[in-house]
């Protein structure tokens, strides 16, 4: 999974969690699958992120 091996790359610790419930993911403002959520914040719709950009968001986020 990507979300798993950005984590390892970057050595952290994070739990995540996978959102299958359609209401679940409009109440929380996600408007397209996939998406990826941090903190709060949905930062990738509609499309499978590459791990790399998937880590940026992690350091950006996590810091």
């Amino acid at each position: 999974m990507i979300v798993d091996e950005a984590l390892t790359k970057l050595n952290l610790n994070e739990e995540f969690e996978m959102v299958g419930d359609l209401a679940q993911m409009v109440e929380e403002g996600v408007t397209e699958v996939p998406a990826l959520k941090v903190n709060g914040k949905v930062m990738v719709e509609g499309r499978l992120p590459e791990v790399d950009e998937v880590m940026n968001i992690l350091k950006e986020e996590l810091a």
